[in-house]
């Protein structure tokens, strides 16, 4: 199974770079399943010659990052583009921007810039062993997070203008992440406030503040998205000793919780992403008694209501749209669902949008681009929902 980009109380990456240095491959995707149903258009973005594949992120060209599955059973992180899948090697790719700048780690544990084929290493904190970077904005600012040898002591960072930047932890804690950056360079992700496993809580970075944004009368919060309204997303947990995980927007000092999906006895629900008309995707999952997960579905949450996305496309065609991690301005949405048994990353575009080529990124598909292969998914840290 593909983890998702985001690991809760760990590292967002999509994986760590090891390996020599080849050229670049891609994928042609001859034959794309697309059905128009429901509002929305489908689109199967393919794998590298395997039968699995996730898409995690979306600009605003259309640009999809994500992971596929190669023939032999390897997971590379990929580009989907232009109906394309292009295989970016040994990248560990979790961010893109609207100019397709990409940002990750590298195969040294530390947080890295791609642009235009280059690797410019981010570096870490004085004092920390590694580093990744989680997000970049237009500006080319970029968050995400220094940690200790041990991982035990971590800390939100800025990246800007080849300097690292400690954005700071939230007061009594020892602990900070940082998943997202908007274009006035607030970034968001969430803090410990002791020093054990204590309660942790959404946490806004700006202009040199750390901001608790508070949670649903639960311990634990966390924010995975900010808009450039400053509106951000993620979940929190409801109060109570049988509380549960909802998905919440924090905006304007508020916390208001989003819910879940009615029928089917989802309890837990997380948003994962949120655009600038304020439209946030994310999914639902039941967790039962006894401790087991559900499958998940899909969801998109628009004034204040979740809705389930496989009733918006045609039953028909086969998906069961378990997870939506991203949305751009467009209203495109990409995620992973079940096809054919398999997990396989998807497009969604609304019918309002005029069908238009993905453009590619020229720097990925030149045959003269040196990529760095072996890519292994990297163990996760802590409790995550996926």
């Amino acid at each position: 199974m593909i983890r998702q980009g985001i690991a809760w109380k760990g590292l967002s990456v999509t994986g760590r770079l090891v390996g020599t240095a080849v050229t670049v491959g891609v994928v042609i995707v001859s034959s794309v399943a697309m059905a128009n149903a429901g509002g929305y258009t489908i689109t199967n973005l393919g794998t590298l010659g395997g039968i699995e594949s996730n898409a995690q992120r979306i600009n605003n060209s259309g640009q999809v990052l994500g992971v596929a599955q190669t023939a032999n059973g390897d997971y590379h992180p990929v580009l989907f583009s232009n109906g394309r899948v292009a295989d970016l090697g040994n990248i560990g790719a979790i961010g893109i921007n609207n100019a397709g700048q990409i940002v990750g780690n590298n195969s040294n544990g530390y947080a890295a810039l791609y642009n235009n084929g280059t690797e410019t290493v981010l570096g870490t904190l004085p004092g920390y062993a590694f580093s990744v970077a989680n997000s970049i904005n237009d500006m080319g600012q970029a968050v995400g997070t220094a940690l200790s040898t041990n991982s035990h002591y971590t800390q939100a960072v800025l990246f800007s203008n080849g300097i690292a930047t400690a954005l700071g932890i939230l007061p009594g804690g020892h602990a900070s992440y940082a998943y997202s950056i908007n274009n006035s360079g607030q970034a968001v992700g969430y803090s410990t406030t002791s020093i054990y496993d204590g309660p942790s809580y959404a946490t806004l970075y700006g202009n040199g503040q750390v901001t608790n944004l508070g949670g649903l009368g639960g311990s634990q919060s966390a924010a995975f998205s900010i808009n450039n309204s400053g509106q951000a997303v993620g979940f929190a947990y409801t109060g109570g000793d049988n509380g549960t995980a909802h998905a919440a927007l924090f905006s304007n000092g508020n916390v208001v919780d989003l819910g879940t999906l009615p029928g089917e006895g989802d309890n837990f629900s997380f948003a994962n992403s949120i655009n600038n008309s304020g439209l946030a995707v994310g999914y639902a999952q039941n967790y039962s008694p006894t401790g087991v997960w559900g499958t998940g579905r899909a969801v998109v949450y628009s004034n204040g209501t979740a809705t389930d996305l496989n009733s918006l496309v045609d039953a028909a065609n086969g998906w069961n749209l378990t997870y939506a991690s991203d949305i751009n301005d467009l209203g495109q949405i990409v995620g992973k669902g079940i096809l054919n048994g398999h997990e396989t990353a998807f497009l969604l575009t609304p019918d309002s949008v005029a069908t238009t080529p993905i453009p590619a990124a020229s720097w990925l598909l030149g045959s003269g681009l040196i990529g760095l292969f072996g890519f292994r998914k990297r163990q996760r840290k802590g409790k995550h929902y996926c």
